[in-house]
């Protein structure tokens, strides 16, 4: 895994967790068909931040993550996850987990 240097150490620091969250959905073998790589990522990592390193860090790395464009909307699929309550995310991603158990 390679991180960028022109990141701040934050950025990194968050670009990690999001890099390593995706290492463990690669060990899930049932993906829910509306739920592409980065939705099923977003139904946990805000809520990873803000217990890892606090609200203030995970509002500033979810507005990063808006303001990468390329192939991917980014900004698009903060804005799905974060539109749910913790509580709403973490049953969606249960029932991925549960899925997963069978």
């Amino acid at each position: 895994m390679k991180l960028r240097a022109s990141y701040q150490a934050d950025e990194k620091k968050g670009t990690l967790v999001h890099e390593l969250g995706h290492r463990m959905n690669a060990q899930l073998k049932v993906r829910p068909a509306d739920l592409d790589e980065h939705r099923l990522l977003f139904l946990y990592l805000y809520d990873l931040y803000v217990d890892l390193y606090g609200k203030d860090f995970a509002d500033r790395e979810v507005a990063f993550g808006k303001t990468l464009k390329g192939i991917y909307d980014y900004e698009g699929a903060w804005n799905w996850a974060l539109a749910m309550s913790r509580e709403e995310r973490s049953a969606r991603f249960a029932e991925v987990l549960k899925a997963n158990r069978k």
